[in-house]
């Protein structure tokens, strides 16, 4: 078991790797976002807030990873391994997170001769890390069980489910770095899980046991070179990452849509509107056939839409998505503040096109909306009030601008 890294503020930690995780939106002024990959995570907090005025983009630089420290585990009286991962998974099927993170960690500890093997014994600790957000714990134990895999490859008998299960490692490991804030080492260790995964097929494994582990490696790869600005291989690997899920998931599954919409916000960064249309619709029509969608995934397939409309420049075909994204939004109290960032999307549409009273109204709502069901202090509250003011101040109304910048009175 690694030695724990000093644990960082929660809240800067947690800035960190929302904003890294955070997809962008075509903005006005051309910003572009940074492209999500988890699944099933809020509509608010994985999609940006394109803004009035240009704003530089967040890169996390990279930075040489620590070399992971083997410790010796302690042998202690108490549940062996094998009950302490039990009493784990147990946890996690029942959501509580902290619970399992504790029976991993203590399992990680018995000593390396108790089964379950101690590689899954850290990857189980790994996985529960990045769930009560401790990625830096997760890259440590994932570095470490690639070390105790790689000491026992001599005397493996089996090399190809050697060469999966250290793909699985890789691509885990890839994951938390980018948590982490190592963009190096993520992109490093998404092209050595690929490696990883064709020395597998080499060896004889099958092919479909490899497809989740390289559209995990594919899809962080897609997310660091964003980050990185290399918009060109992002698309390279989100092609790569979607392929992979149509095979593994199917042609018009809820995962390869939500590739799709990964793949559409690189298109728009690199200018290819026509492509970036086509996979936001085609998106949409998966998720609108799906009977179990939830409500956040319509609005996100809307907006994003109308998004790839007005980034084509044809306004009258993207405000029917923004006001249905508003709509569908409002149906419900639990998705009522995702109507905060189509009304926002829709405000910049009306500005640009000179309507000035209909984008005044849908900033201030769009920010009412927002400081009323997250909270003055929300991330994307904070956005809004920076539009907003942006706004007052591109029309001259500096009076409204001075107002919502004082803490008192803005919100």
């Amino acid at each position: 078991m690694t030695k724990h890294p000093a644990r960082k503020d929660p809240k800067a930690r947690r800035t960190r790797r929302e904003g890294l995780r955070t997809a962008g939106i075509v903005a006005l002024a051309g910003a572009a976002g940074i492209v999500g990959t988890a699944a099933g995570v809020k509509y608010l907090r994985t999609h940006d807030i394109p803004q009035v005025v240009q704003l530089s983009a967040l890169v996390v630089p990279p930075r040489e990873p620590v070399q992971a420290v083997e410790r010796t585990p302690s042998v202690r009286p108490g549940p062996d391994a094998a009950d302490l991962m039990e009493r784990g998974r147990t946890a996690e099927s029942r959501a509580e997170h902290d619970v399992a993170f504790a029976a991993y960690e203590a399992a990680a500890r018995r000593p390396a001769d108790e089964p379950p093997p101690l590689p899954d014994r850290l990857e189980a600790l790994a996985r529960a890390a990045g769930a009560v957000d401790r990625p830096g714990i997760a890259v440590d134990s994932l570095r470490t069980a690639l070390f105790r895999l790689e000491e026992a490859r001599d005397t493996s008998t089996d090399l190809a489910a050697h060469h999966a299960h250290r793909a699985r490692l890789l691509a885990a490991l890839a994951e938390a770095a980018l948590a982490n804030g190592d963009v190096g080492l993520a992109v490093r260790t998404a092209a050595e899980a690929g490696e990883a995964a064709d020395a597998a097929t080499s060896a004889g494994a099958a092919l479909t046991s490899l497809l989740p582990a390289q559209a995990r490696a594919l899809a962080v790869q897609q997310q660091a070179e964003g980050v990185r600005g290399d918009t060109a291989a992002a698309i390279r690997a989100g092609e790569r990452a979607l392929d992979i899920v149509k095979r593994q998931s199917g042609a018009r599954s809820p995962d390869a849509a939500r590739r799709m919409e990964d793949l559409a916000r690189l298109y728009a960064r690199a200018g290819r509107v026509e492509d970036a249309l086509a996979l936001n619709a085609e998106a949409l029509s998966i998720a609108e056939e799906d009977p179990n969608v939830d409500r956040s995934t319509l609005v996100t397939g809307h907006n994003n839409l109308a998004e790839a409309w007005r980034a084509a420049q044809k306004p009258d075909m993207a405000r029917p998505h923004y006001r249905r994204a508003i709509e569908i939004a409002q149906e419900g109290p639990a998705t009522a503040a995702d109507a905060a960032v189509p009304m926002n999307n829709l405000a910049l549409l009306e500005l640009a096109a000179g309507n000035r009273l209909a984008a005044e109204k849908l900033f201030v709502d769009a920010l009412a909306l927002a400081r009323d069901t997250l909270g003055p202090e929300h991330e994307t509250t904070a956005r809004l009030r920076e539009n907003a003011i942006n706004f007052y101040k591109r029309i001259g109304r500096w009076d409204m601008a001075r107002t919502l910048e004082t803490p008192e009175t803005g919100g």
